[in-house]
């Protein structure tokens, strides 16, 4: 059977009105597009003269490229900061044919507004079969106040390849083949060349989205999906490089370095996630903390209400096709004495909640020691304290063994874990025209949907930086200890509390 496409002129409609929508939501610029600039006369007016720089540079064949006339007499100045390539490629044309760098400025920064609404759009759509559905995500992942107190950032605007990034991701775990993977790859790695800071975080939650759907769709046990995808990823980093190499020898002569204290001072607080600039029309009076752009990650309440309204329908779904979150699941299962002992006693269930409350601290402990080093508490006469790893590692490993062994549903709970990564065989072809809607499997949407929440959570907590704080008190230690521990480049990006277009767009 011919798989049935739809038109392409059936998204023209919603993709016009967010090129409208564009206009509307930066006006009055669209009338000074070559004699003003938006937002400031700072970051905007930095930029300008380093695209202009740059392409100077290329038509005089690269010669003398990271010199610039600022810092005199240092050397290769231009990388103490971004030198933007990306944006100085799209630059190339639109200042060649208007021989106006403003323009080209207000063009670049005009397209970034609507560029992340069409990825937001393919993205939601692809899932979903809605060009409805598509166009709010696209309206709320374009135009949220995360992205406007950031108008004078013009890299951090181009956040458009994210969606597009994930979009080909999820096309190569339907149908893994060479082209959805380069695709993919390529998104990635001109996100990087657009904010470095961006195409990280898009490495690093697609690396483990990609292990996850490995296993689901049953591809891990074949040699080729591995062969096929870590050469693409080897090759993809191999593009990367030599555009991030000269900023080592550089950062390392100059000791440009980030302390603990630099990374909080420069992540998001609890209270943050309520900051918005004060000229905000709408909350601004309300919520205006007098902060910096880095602070204010409002990402406003529609997005948040219409999930509380999704997952208040779902959950009252009593079939199959009712969704709710993996960690209620968990909880559910956790502390219900019947599931935990199905036909045993009573004392039975309480036991195996000690070595369940065991076990969680454990995990805790671990964490905290991978994270701070460890931690040393004392209360009077009582001390206690926890810094080697091997200690906590041996006993979670008897706990377990110990767990696994009273707990009489065991075989059963492996049972029900393997065939949750069983692989549903959806082929290409099933496509229902009616609603243009991919038939996905129930199971494999809900997985998409916990994967999301994963990176909603994981994103909001290492927002925060090293230290999860309110209101200038610190609270406890955050998980973004234990990434810069693991993640090679991490300690060059000075600014966790970007980790919230993660939450924007998840």
């Amino acid at each position: 059977m011919k798989t049935i496409r739809p038109k392409a002129t059936r998204h023209l409609f919603p993709w016009l009105i967010l090129a409208c929508l564009t206009l509307l939501m930066t006006f009055p610029l669209v009338f000074h597009l070559g004699d003003r600039l938006p937002s400031d006369l700072g970051d905007p007016l930095h930029h300008v003269w380093l695209i202009g720089r740059n392409l100077d540079k290329v038509k005089q064949g690269f010669t003398n490229f990271w010199e610039t006339q600022v810092f005199y007499p240092h050397h290769k100045t231009l990388l103490y900061g971004d030198y933007v390539p990306l944006l100085t490629l799209m630059a190339a044309v639109p200042a060649w044919l208007t021989k106006n760098l403003i323009l080209t400025y207000n063009l670049l920064w005009l397209f970034s507004f609507f560029l992340c609404g069409l990825g937001a759009y393919c993205l939601v759509f692809h899932f979903t079969g809605s060009r409805w559905a598509g166009f709010i995500a696209g309206v709320i992942f374009a135009f949220s106040p995360l992205r406007f107190a950031h108008l004078s950032h013009l890299e951090l605007l181009y956040s458009a390849w994210l969606p597009f990034s994930f979009l080909f991701f999820h096309r190569y775990f339907e149908q893994p083949t060479i082209k959805n993977l380069f695709w993919a790859l390529f998104f990635v790695v001109i996100q990087a060349l657009s904010c470095a800071h961006y195409g990280l975080y898009a490495a690093l939650f697609l690396g483990l989205f990609g292990l996850v759907l490995a296993f689901q769709t049953g591809f891990w046990k074949k040699p080729s999906f591995w062969t096929k995808t870590i050469t693409g990823v080897l090759i993809a980093s191999a593009m990367i490089l030599p555009f991030f190499l000269p900023y080592f020898p550089v950062h390392q002569k100059m000791g440009f370095t980030w302390s603990l204290g630099d990374l909080h001072h420069y992540s998001a607080e609890i209270q943050d996630y309520l900051a918005v600039p004060a000229w905000n029309r709408v909350w601004g009076r309300l919520l205006e903390r007098g902060v910096t752009p880095e602070h204010e990650v409002f990402l406003g309440f529609v997005p948040l209400l219409f999930l509380i309204i999704w997952l208040g329908f779902n959950s009252k779904d009593s079939s199959d096709s009712g969704y709710r979150p993996y960690f209620v699941n968990v909880l559910i299962s956790w502390f219900s004495l019947k599931k935990k002992c199905p036909e045993k006693s009573r004392r039975l269930a309480f036991f195996l909640f000690f070595l369940d409350i065991i076990i969680f601290l454990l995990i805790i402990d671990i964490v905290a020691i991978l994270s701070t080093g460890g931690w040393r508490i004392e209360l009077g006469l009582i001390k206690l304290s926890s810094r080697r790893l091997i200690n906590p590692s041996l006993l979670l490993a008897l706990t377990l063994l110990l767990r696994f062994q009273v707990y009489p549903g065991w075989p059963r709970l492996l049972k029900k874990i393997l065939s949750f990564f069983r692989d549903e065989g959806v082929t290409k072809n099933q496509f229902d025209s009616t609603s243009l809607k991919r038939p996905v499997p129930i199971r494999k949407l809900h997985l998409l949907f916990d994967l999301y929440l994963t990176m909603t959570i994981l994103s909001w907590l290492f927002s925060f930086g090293p230290i999860i704080a309110f209101k200038g008190e610190r609270l406890l230690t955050g998980p973004y200890n234990l990434l810069l521990r693991l993640i090679p480049g991490l300690q060059g990006i000075r600014v966790p509390s970007r980790f919230s277009v993660m939450v924007s767009l998840s």
